[in-house]
């Protein structure tokens, strides 16, 4: 409602003539006849004296009011943010306005000053690109263009580009040379159709900085590879030595074509994932989780990725003749092993040997993160780029305070210096032949207990405890040299120095990525898969045994409910017996009093639209 106040009053518009408003007072549950008159852009002229005091209670009442109506209104206008947590917020900061301006009063003003400000949805991407060029500073991030540019693969499939210039530049100049990309479904908007929100990621000091987001309406090579020329036109500055994705094959074949110079690698956690849902499939969770070694040949399947590329195949024959030493029956799973991972893909697709880091837990976190942050699958498209938006505009922040070398997240957990130690300890031991591939994926096995023995209900396992690992002495006192981690985020304690071991310089500490939020990440878990453990429950709940209860059934059931011939009664009433047909579908499954008051002209039984109904005798 639009007020005016004049002289300790409140006016509301009557009616208008022209440019002439007719005002009455608007004081609430007062009756009273005050007018006034207000022509054009000139002065309010009180007309009718008021039946109470200027300035008076109501008065003051009104104008918290207003006041807090105009608040609510313009946070409306100028955020994305959901409108009834705009109130609530209001409220607990005013609860005297809030209390005279409730949320259903308040909600329509809120949105038609949501609607003013919002454009429509566009229905596809090439509006949303257009719109976009006749609006390129709608979005900006420290006073730079956040909207790139769009492009169109050859198969007419459009992508949408946001990134921040000075960002990258920022990012890069502080020496960036690692990469990591993935995309995710879970957080595009529901309108325009996309197939995805591709993410491209900058590591710089052991921190992830996420750079690019391109909307995508295709997964495909083609799309992939316009995505990836027009980012590398851009951004030439960007030339990174390493360039850690997942297996989708297309994004590997574009990222090689497109940076050859660049390593490219998968991450460690999918390589396991994929075992550990194919043994689900192959119907050997059981079996495993039963058979000691059975578990001990899954485990060592999962760390061939920790192996060199040229010992993989060595090791997994290892395996095999472990499996056959100890009656352990895979062989399903070891053809798919075979065929899949080491013909297919090759040992060079999954191999993480050497590498800074050997999961992408960063880029998972950050997915889910924005997940969280829209509270549903597919947020409105324009929350969605404005809180992007201010992803970026905050990760200005934070390379600023990592160049002047202030700490911006939390340290690594011990429990990830500790799973890298004993990493990094058997790969030198196998480096300089002290031990076995063989002894290798038996030391290194454990590293993967508490990602499979969640996924396969392994809670009742022994070998996955901290007892086994106490026992591996081997593993934690082996002689190794003490290598500074990259992050310098490990305690020298930790560390036993050897003078007559060479250094393995490509086999440091893996520096677990500080993700710039307040994350706390578990191991190997993906946060987006967490719904998965309300489905485990399920399982377990529906294993245990039901208490039935016993209920006598009399001896002359027969006789009390004699069988009734379902193929001639009506599907609707179940009473009568059927006598019209439908036309052109031809069944016949109604009886004459629900023909006459069946609503919809369609049948029952095949859904289908009916023309006319033919009486069967």
């Amino acid at each position: 409602m639009d007020h005016r106040e004049h002289g300790g009053y409140y006016y509301k518009i009557n009616k208008t003539r022209g440019d002439k408003l007719y005002l009455k007072c608007a004081t609430p549950n007062v009756y009273c006849k005050g007018s006034a008159i207000k022509n054009g852009n000139g002065p309010i002229v009180p007309k009718k004296t008021h039946s109470h005091d200027a300035y008076g209670p109501e008065y003051h009442e009104l104008e918290t009011k207003n006041i807090f109506r105009s608040t609510l209104v313009e946070r409306a206008r100028s955020e994305t943010i959901e409108l009834k947590v705009i109130y609530d917020q209001e409220a607990i900061r005013n609860p005297h306005a809030a209390g005279i301006y409730s949320w259903p009063t308040a909600e329509s003003s809120m949105r038609y000053a949501r609607r003013s400000t919002l454009p429509p949805l566009p229905s596809t991407l090439r509006e949303l690109s257009e719109f976009l060029d006749m609006n390129v500073d709608r979005y900006q991030c420290d006073n730079s263009r956040f909207y790139q540019e769009w492009m169109v693969d050859r198969y007419g499939k459009y992508s949408v580009m946001f990134a921040c210039n000075d960002l990258i530049s920022a990012v890069i100049n502080q020496g960036a040379n690692e990469l990591h990309a993935d995309g995710t479904f879970k957080v595009v908007p529901s309108t325009p159709h996309c197939r995805q929100l591709f993410i491209i990621h900058l590591i710089l000091q052991n921190h992830s900085i996420p750079v690019c987001y391109v909307l995508m309406e295709a997964k495909t090579e083609a799309s992939y590879r316009k995505v990836l020329e027009r980012f590398k036109i851009k951004y030439p500055e960007v030339r990174p030595v390493s360039i850690m994705i997942d297996f989708e094959t297309a994004l590997r074949q574009v990222f090689v074509d497109t940076y050859p110079e660049a390593h490219v690698y998968s991450c460690w956690f999918h390589y396991v994932q994929s075992l550990q849902k194919n043994i689900r499939k192959m119907g050997y969770s059981r079996y495993i989780q039963q058979n000691r070694e059975a578990k001990m040949c899954l485990k060592m399947c999962a760390v061939l990725a920790l192996l060199p590329a040229h010992q993989i195949e060595m090791g997994f024959q290892e395996i095999k003749n472990h499996a056959q030493n100890n009656g352990v029956l895979l062989p399903r799973f070891f053809t798919y092993m075979s065929s899949f991972w080491l013909s297919i893909k090759g040992p060079e697709c999954f191999s993480v040997y050497g590498q800074p880091r050997r999961t992408n837990n960063n880029v998972e976190s950050f997915h889910s993160t924005l997940q969280q942050t829209f509270q549903v699958a597919h947020p409105n498209l324009w929350k969605m780029l404005d809180h992007l938006k201010t992803i970026a505009v905050k990760q200005h922040i934070v390379v600023t305070q990592l160049a002047a070398g202030l700490t911006t997240s939390r340290s690594v957990k011990f429990k990830y210096i500790l799973n890298s130690m004993r990493i990094k300890n058997s790969t030198a031991l196998l480096s300089t032949g002290a031990i076995t591939v063989k002894e290798f994926l038996i030391q290194c096995s454990h590293c993967t207990d508490r990602y499979l023995s969640t996924e396969l209900n392994w809670h009742d396992a022994t070998d996955d405890s901290e007892d086994e690992i106490q026992n591996n002495d081997g593993i934690l006192n082996a002689p190794i040299p003490a290598v500074e981690d990259a992050a310098g985020v490990v305690d020298p304690q930790f560390m036993v120095i050897a003078e007559d071991l060479v250094p393995v310089a490509e086999n440091n500490i893996e520096p677990v990525v500080n993700v710039i939020e307040d994350y706390d990440d578990m191991d190997f878990i993906i946060p987006e898969d967490g719904e998965l453990n309300i489905w485990q429950q399920f399982r377990n709940d529906a294993d245990e045994e039901e208490e039935i209860t016993f209920v006598e059934v009399p001896r002359n059931l027969y006789e009390l409910y004699p069988p009734v011939d379902e193929t001639n009664i009506c599907i609707v009433c179940r009473m009568e017996e059927r006598t019209h047909a439908l036309i052109p579908c031809g069944h016949r499954v109604l009886c004459v009093d629900c023909v006459t008051q069946l609503q919809a002209q369609r049948c029952p039984l095949c859904n289908s639209d009916f023309d006319m109904v033919l009486r069967i005798w």
